[in-house]
């Protein structure tokens, strides 16, 4: 009996890290797109909290069943033309730039209605561009959720 209760004892407390070790599990969810040119990206969104990630082309980031960003693809040139233009336009103002791993981004609002980012890959013929009408804050919270890579 006291055998019983020691291995009983025991399976609980397995029982029990193993349900505390796996609070903190990150989930993701990732599509390749394959552009004109060639190129391959693979967009990865970390889902915890109820986001998604369509296949869809332009592809969107959802909350829930909530549309909350979309994101395109655009020839890496257009990069720059875009971080120029909203550094330059007085209905833009820049919220964040930055590096991050293999990409920089710029990210900005236009007249307090829409925040946009637009990101280059290292080595990709290809940039992103994402609109978010939400708030600044889930824009931000939707760039620290997705990666990028090339894949080519």
């Amino acid at each position: 009996m006291k055998k019983l209760n020691k291995i009983l004892l025991a399976l609980m407390l397995v029982t029990v890290v193993f349900m505390v070790g796996c609070k903190n599990v990150t989930t993701f969810m990732s599509y390749t797109f394959t552009e004109d040119d060639g190129d391959q990206i693979r967009v990865k969104l970390k889902t915890n909290d109820g986001y998604k990630l369509t296949s869809s082309v332009p592809f969107e980031v959802k909350k829930d069943s909530d549309t909350i960003t979309s994101g395109g693809f655009i020839y890496a040139n257009q990069y720059e033309e875009y971080v120029k233009v909203a550094k330059s336009d007085p209905s833009c103002t820049v919220i964040d730039e930055g590096k991050r791993g293999n990409i920089n981004y710029l990210m900005w609002n236009y007249n307090d209605t829409k925040y946009n980012c637009v990101i280059q890959i290292k080595d990709a013929n290809i940039a992103i561009l994402l609109n978010n009408t939400i708030s600044e804050e889930s824009a931000k919270e939707v760039l620290n959720r997705l990666d990028f890579e090339l894949l080519k």
